[in-house]
C-alpha cells in the first residue's frame, strides 16, 4: 500500500532534513541530495524536496502501518519544536 502527499513550501529542503536528523535518533533515516528516507519498521516514508515542493510517500503492508507514518510524520509537522511553518499540519493532514 502506497499513499502519497504533495506540500508546497519554499523551505521543503531544510524541513526535510530537518525531518530526518529527528527521526534518526531513535530510527534509520537519513537524507542524501534531494531524498530523505525514514525506515518505521512496519512501514517507510520517502521524501522528495525540490525548490518549491515535498513529496512524501508513504509504504506499508497495512493500513496500520500507514497509519503510523501519517501520525509519526504529522505529529512533527504540528510540533512548532520541530517545524516552524504555520498550517502545515493541516495541509500534510488532508493530503495524505
Amino acid at each position: 500500500m502506497i499513499q502519497i502527499a504533495t506540500i508546497e513550501t519554499d523551505k521543503a529542503e531544510r524541513l526535510m532534513k530537518a525531518l530526518c536528523n529527528h527521526f534518526a535518533r531513535k530510527r534509520t533515516a537519513h537524507y542524501e541530495g534531494d531524498k530523505g528516507y525514514i525506515d518505521f519498521g512496519d512501514a517507510k516514508c520517502e521524501i522528495t524536496a525540490s525548490s518549491n515542493t515535498m513529496i512524501f510517500q508513504a509504504e506499508a503492508d497495512t493500513t496500520e502501518g500507514l497509519d503510523h507514518v501519517k501520525r509519526a510524520v504529522g505529529n512533527h509537522w504540528k510540533d512548532p519544536t520541530y517545524i516552524q511553518e504555520n498550517g502545515i499540519w493541516s495541509i500534510l493532514h488532508a493530503r495524505f
